[in-house]
């Protein structure tokens, strides 16, 4: 640090640290963006939207979709948390609710 600082530059500096955070990683180059979260100190709860039981596989959230991760998973649909934008369009046309947002406690 002595050769990046200069003695008058030095008292300015402050030293902390991070006992809790969090944040989130999103790579736009790539299609379909890519989302990572993670934490310092805590653990994350789920976050996103995710399609329930009630989902009647009209396709219309598929269609709507700006980042095509919603897919046909075992008879249902799902969607990619590491892809989804969380824009929520899915849960704007879905006729039957059967999209919910979850949230991070």
């Amino acid at each position: 640090m002595n050769q990046i600082y200069t003695p008058e530059s030095r008292n300015v500096l402050e030293v902390f640290q991070i006992y809790e955070s969090k944040g989130e990683y999103i790579d736009l180059s790539r299609k379909p963006i890519y989302r990572q979260s993670f934490t310092v100190g805590m653990t994350i709860e789920n976050e996103g939207y995710i399609i329930t039981d009630k989902c009647i596989n009209c396709q219309m959230c598929y269609d709507i979709c700006p980042q095509k991760c919603i897919h046909l998973s075992s008879q249902s649909f799902m969607i990619e948390q590491h892809h989804c934008l969380h824009c929520g369009k899915c849960q704007e046309v879905c006729p039957v609710h059967a999209i919910i947002k979850r949230w991070r406690k």
